[in-house]
């Protein structure tokens, strides 16, 4: 049985933020799924910027107050609480995924 669920979660990069949410399977919740939605948020919020390789440079972390660090790597998982804050952060370099 193949269930598909619906996530909500708030997505940031520099100064704009919104809620996303992401109807999929369980399984298909993998890192470059969240890299899809942040490309296309990214896309939408800054449609005059030409930003080379996105994909390749993107990392996402999840905003956590209480850490010392308050960014923590995202690990696709964390968006299951709808208090989840992912942070877009564009690389100059490309990344390894």
């Amino acid at each position: 049985m193949n269930m598909i669920l619906s996530y909500t979660f708030e997505i940031k990069f520099g100064p704009y933020h919104q809620k996303v949410t992401v109807t999929m399977s369980p399984f298909s919740l993998t890192m470059n799924t969240l890299k899809d939605v942040a490309i296309k948020f990214i896309e939408t919020m800054c449609p005059d910027q030409d930003i080379k390789s996105l994909n390749n440079r993107i990392l996402l972390f999840k905003y956590e107050p209480s850490s010392y660090q308050m960014l923590l790597p995202l690990n696709p998982r964390d968006i299951l609480n709808p208090e989840c804050i992912v942070e877009v952060i564009i690389s100059q370099c490309l990344v390894n995924t």
